[in-house]
């Protein structure tokens, strides 16, 4: 994986973060294929568990198109990557929270359903702490994901979620659904983390 399950990290600091900053529009020049390749690069790398890697490259592609549902998709996997690194320790999840938080904000100017539709918005309420909303946000991403693997992952952030809130056998079913639909994949629950370390603090 993109670093060890529990292996603290000192997180996305500035200038260790993909861009060192928020993502940007960029100003012009890169052909429709280059960013397209980079945010498919970005995909695998977060199915694969290589965190890191996946939001770089992501947020490369981000920058680098000028299509707006391109740019949206490639923000997507960027949001993903950083919430599914803080979920799993590889950044602590207060120091990811406004990279992610930003990201969401471009994808929902530009393209809001993607929120809905692959659990970002599940995401959101984890990293936030509030565990029973990231439950049902994940079970809604599910149903609406538009492939395997982003149905996967919404099963595999709502088994996060009911695990860290005190529901063992559930998580253990969501899991399994995850692990059905994509079983090569490097999904979130592996590294379950608890409801402390998802918790803000004050």
């Amino acid at each position: 994986m993109g670093g060890r399950p529990g292996d603290r990290a000192r997180g996305p600091a500035a200038r260790d973060r993909p861009g060192g900053g928020g993502p940007r529009r960029a100003g012009g020049g890169a052909p429709a294929d280059g960013p397209r390749r980079r945010a498919v690069a970005a995909a695998v790398a977060v199915a694969t568990g290589r965190f890191d890697e996946g939001a770089r490259a992501a947020h490369t592609a981000a920058e680098a198109s000028r299509v707006p549902q391109l740019q949206a998709e490639a923000l997507g996997v960027y949001a993903t990557a950083l919430g599914c690194g803080a979920a799993t320790r590889l950044w602590d999840p207060e120091a990811a929270r406004p990279e992610f938080a930003a990201a969401l904000a471009s994808i929902r100017r530009i393209h809001p359903s993607l929120v809905r539709n692959i659990a970002l918005g599940a995401l959101e309420s984890l990293l936030a702490g509030d565990l029973g909303q990231a439950a049902r946000r994940a079970a809604r991403s599910a149903r609406r994901a538009p492939d395997r693997f982003t149905r996967a992952q919404a099963f595999a952030v709502q088994a996060v979620a009911l695990r860290a809130a005190g529901h063992p056998a559930k998580a253990a079913r969501a899991l399994r659904r995850a692990r059905r639909l994509a079983p090569d994949a490097e999904l979130l629950a592996p590294a379950a983390p608890t409801a402390e370390v998802l918790a803000p603090t004050a």
